[in-house]
């Protein structure tokens, strides 16, 4: 399915997209703090870096050609597939908007076998901030915010965060790569 929309109304939701992702990166700014409970800005982060590859492939369809009626064609699917947005946004930011380092914090731990987060491993006894460098994808968000079982560890699947440093550092990069796109006068 696709929709047949005029110059000025591709050039509005581009507009409004841009306008969100800079809400969604002040709130995860602001969710921001130094006791590692960074988790939910993650999240804001990822639904920014969505939304900035909506921008992108709708700009990209005032670059096709126009119908008889003077009206571009807009694929559906920018609106519905998370994949394509997130595939358009991370071939476009820059490495230090889209790799992130990403963890646990153990505070304490008393667990006899070693707690697993993807590739990574903590042996018991283990405390403190425990990271890995990751793209930030919609993986990764769905990891952020559901709860799940590792049936193959038989363990709860521990809540990721990042440093405060790490992911304000992206989410400032970020901002900065927005400053070079150009809003579209409707």
């Amino acid at each position: 399915m696709v929709y047949h929309l005029k110059s000025n109304e591709i050039k509005s939701g581009i507009n409004i997209a841009i306008g969100k992702l800079r809400k969604l990166l002040h709130d995860a700014h602001l969710l921001l703090n130094d006791e590692w409970e960074n988790t939910h800005a993650i999240g804001l982060y990822t639904f920014a870096i969505e939304e900035y590859g909506k921008a992108l492939c709708l700009k990209e369809c005032l670059s096709d050609s126009r119908t008889k009626k003077g009206e571009y064609t807009v694929p559906n699917n920018i609106f519905k597939s998370h994949k394509i947005k997130f595939k358009k946004a991370l071939g476009i930011l820059p490495a230090s908007c889209t790799n992130l380092q990403i963890g646990v914090y153990v505070k304490s731990n008393t667990s006899i076998k070693p707690i697993t987060i993807r590739e990574m491993s903590i042996s018991g006894n283990a405390t403190g901030l425990f990271t890995i460098s990751t793209l930030a994808n919609m993986i990764l968000r769905m990891e952020i915010f559901y709860v799940a079982w590792n049936d193959r560890n038989r363990q709860w699947k521990h809540e990721l965060t990042a440093s405060k440093e790490t992911l304000e550092e992206a989410i400032i990069n970020f901002e900065n790569h927005l400053n070079t796109f150009n809003m579209l006068k409707i």
